[in-house]
């Protein structure tokens, strides 16, 4: 009995690792569009997280460890998918995939130290167990996203 080949969509990553929903756009405008779609993505993690989580979180203390590890948790999986929706909209080739991986890395990065500043400069009170562990969340994040973008081109691609 064979079963039915999942049909791809839009916002699938091809084989070159190639987002396509702008497989076929103009290289120009896929380079301008690289930091707003990772953007894009973690700005779907984080209302995720604002209607279901939080909501949960409420009954706990915001220091606890359980805020910290939910919150921790949810850092890395933005950080990596802004790096991994970054990259996936570059239009480069699939040999040049990992290179563009640690160039999104970096403006991930910078995207962090600056996020970091805004919350120490602004914040009446800081919870130092807090903002470490999610700095440290974020940059695994971070370094997931590259991963797995490096093992994802990595892998020769499957004849048919």
């Amino acid at each position: 009995m064979e079963t039915k080949q999942k049909k791809p969509g839009k916002l699938d990553v091809d084989e070159n690792y190639d987002l396509r929903l702008v497989k076929t756009w103009n290289p120009a405008l896929r380079w301008l569009l690289t930091l707003p779609a990772g953007l894009i993505a973690m700005l779907i993690i984080q209302l995720a997280y604002g209607f279901i989580v939080r909501r949960i979180l409420s009954n706990f203390d915001e220091a606890s460890t359980v805020s910290i590890i939910v919150n921790c948790f949810f850092l890395l999986a933005k950080y990596a998918m802004l790096v991994v929706a970054m990259t996936a909209t570059t239009p480069v080739a699939r040999a040049k995939k990992k290179l563009a991986s640690i160039i999104c890395a970096i403006i991930a990065a910078i995207i962090l130290c600056g996020s970091t500043f805004l919350v120490v400069h602004f914040a009446d009170s800081i919870n130092q167990t807090m903002l470490i562990s999610t700095v440290v969340a974020s940059l695994l994040g971070i370094l997931f996203g590259v991963w797995h973008v490096s093992t994802s081109t990595s892998k020769p691609l499957e004849q048919e």
